[in-house]
């Protein structure tokens, strides 16, 4: 008897551990297509495909549709609706207004009731979400990056196009096409002796691990520069403060310098003592970089004509997307700073971080950063070499104010209600507008650039009569 009970109780729960279900959703769908286009019996089409009768007579007969491929409730959208539901939070997400968890959850409620599945007293829970979670894997929740609206509305196609065409212009003309060794980028970035720490190793019941940081300082500027077939320039600093101390540069890489400012960040001359440099200027090079004020000035084109280097603009708040050192180099040149500040503290016995160390420290991650392969992948995902302007894909522009998707008519206006108000920046007449995606030592705008700082002179001129 006590063997009858145990045996028993062993296949019971032998059966209790048996997989509920041994076919696949694919191979219903095969006998149901079978079934129906085919004219198989039921019955043949189920032992041929593995399935159970009822369950294929249930599809086939039309009680259950095929879209279920599990027990229960049917579902509330049929596929092809989930599939436009799915497009439309794909697009908004693309274009910089993606929906939160609960958003998702209000918006598939109001479709649902536009669509008459439910009643607008019986919203969706959380339940839903997890369900289309689990149907659709490929969506999942991320954390966005942030976007400035200035530069998503100066980002737009239509710049874009102009910047690429103008880019080609110039290689084409000064034969730079096959030379990527004679293609620069440089651009700045701010560091501050208070870092932020990297992730660090704990047991999970601590709740809240510290990590020991120096006090915030005023900024440091490090100006870096590399070029298309991954050679970079080693880094100067500007430290703020009214006289250069030899201590300010000590443990540096080998060929960096600096200088002071005021603020710590970089001004005309400093940006111009910079380049002012002798080299051979038998062969053309382009220099590329944003049109900051303190970035351009007469004096600085005219230098550039006689030294044979073209200087290329890029469109303004576009260095994002278009800028190689803001693409591939500068985010982990900061992650690598943050990490050498924090060795650097646990090395020295919580010794903070002054701006006496920040130069070899930064140096240090400058170098690893600005690696060969990160420069030249950094101009290769930003299009500039080679040239490439499909780099820059739709969603990376601004978005338009209406959605061209074949999607329902109710997520068409929802998602136009959404984007409304985005406008595209209001084209004005400034410098900016002058030298963005143009290359400023040519000619024509060269001109352009010097009568528009002239009238900018005199009308400044004007102003100081009537006051």
């Amino acid at each position: 008897m006590q063997r009858l009970t145990t045996s028993y109780l062993q296949n019971f729960a032998h059966n209790i551990k048996r997989e509920y279900r041994a076919y696949s959703p694919s191979k219903l769908n095969n006998a149901y297509i079978s079934v129906i286009e085919n004219n198989t019996p039921a019955y043949r089409a189920a032992r041929q495909f593995g399935v159970p009768l009822t369950t294929l007579r249930d599809r086939v007969d039309g009680r259950v549709s095929i879209d279920t491929v599990r027990s229960g409730a049917n579902p509330l959208f049929s596929l092809e609706q989930e599939a436009k539901l799915v497009d439309h939070i794909k697009f908004l997400a693309e274009v910089g207004y993606g929906y939160t968890r609960s958003e998702v959850i209000h918006l598939a409620n109001d479709y649902a009731v536009h669509l008459r599945l439910r009643h607008a007293n019986n919203p969706l829970s959380k339940k839903w979400i997890r369900g289309f979670y689990s149907k659709w894997p490929t969506m999942h929740s991320i954390q966005p990056s942030s976007l400035s609206a200035q530069r998503a509305r100066c980002t737009t196609a239509v710049c874009i196009e102009k910047y690429f065409k103008e880019l080609n212009r110039i290689y084409v003309k000064y034969d730079l096409i096959d030379k990527p060794w004679a293609i620069y980028n440089v651009d700045e970035k701010g560091l501050n002796t208070e870092h932020k720490p990297p992730k660090v190793i704990a047991g999970a019941d601590l709740k809240n691990v510290q990590a020991i940081t120096s006090n915030r300082s005023a900024a440091i500027t490090v100006l870096g520069c590399g070029n298309a077939a991954g050679s970079c320039i080693p880094p100067y600093f500007v430290f703020p403060g009214k006289r250069m101390m030899p201590d300010l540069l000590s443990g540096g890489s080998p060929g960096a310098d600096g200088c002071v400012s005021d603020s710590g960040w970089s001004n005309l001359d400093i940006f111009e003592n910079y380049f002012v440099q002798g080299r051979d200027s038998s062969q053309p090079i382009l220099l590329s970089y944003d049109g900051h004020t303190s970035h351009v000035s007469l004096h600085l084109i005219e230098w550039a004509k006689s030294e044979n280097i073209i200087l290329f603009v890029i469109p303004p708040h576009t260095s994002h997307l278009l800028q190689p050192m803001d693409v591939g180099c500068f985010a982990p040149f900061q992650k690598l700073y943050n990490r050498e500040c924090h060795s650097f503290v646990k090395k020295n016995g919580g010794q903070v971080v002054t701006r006496n160390d920040v130069c070899h420290l930064a140096s240090e991650a400058y170098t690893q950063a600005l690696s060969h392969n990160n420069i030249v992948s950094a101009f290769r995902k930003s299009g500039v070499y080679p040239l490439n302007p499909d780099v820059i894909t739709e969603r990376d522009t601004a978005p338009v104010s209406s959605i061209s998707r074949k999607t329902s008519q109710f997520l068409v206006e929802r998602g136009e209600e959404l984007l409304q108000n985005v406008k595209i920046a209001k084209v004005c007449r400034n410098i900016s507008k002058i030298k963005g995606g143009r290359a400023i030592t040519e000619d024509e705008v060269f001109s352009t650039i010097k009568a528009f700082k002239d009238e900018s002179e005199r009308n400044k001129g004007k102003k100081k009569q009537f006051r």
